[in-house]
């Protein structure tokens, strides 16, 4: 049986929803994922290597409002600074090999 990987994303439209409704919301589909099946009950942070990808996150939901914040989208045009319009992002991924 041939193995891949395929990214799971999701993406909206403009929507100014504060960190916490976000986490909620991310918290509540990654409970569904564990529902779905065990390799999608956990979750680590992604990084440029493999290697470095091993940081297993909390999915509750103060923590994933942390996580959120700290990946706050911003523009290069301004410095770095936080763009309201283009919201939260995270890259996780389940570490199970392909």
């Amino acid at each position: 049986m041939r193995k891949w990987i395929r990214p799971i994303s999701a993406h909206t439209g403009e929507r100014r929803e504060s960190v916490e409704v976000c986490a909620v919301r991310l918290a509540r589909c990654l409970a569904g994922l564990a529902d779905v099946h065990p390799l999608l009950s956990v979750w680590y942070r992604t990084a440029p290597r493999r290697s470095a990808a091993n940081v297993k996150i909390d999915t509750e939901v103060a923590a994933l409002a942390e996580i959120l914040l700290t990946n706050r989208s911003s523009s290069a045009g301004d410095r770095g600074s936080a763009v309201d319009k283009l919201g939260f992002s995270i890259a996780l991924w389940n570490g199970a090999d392909p």
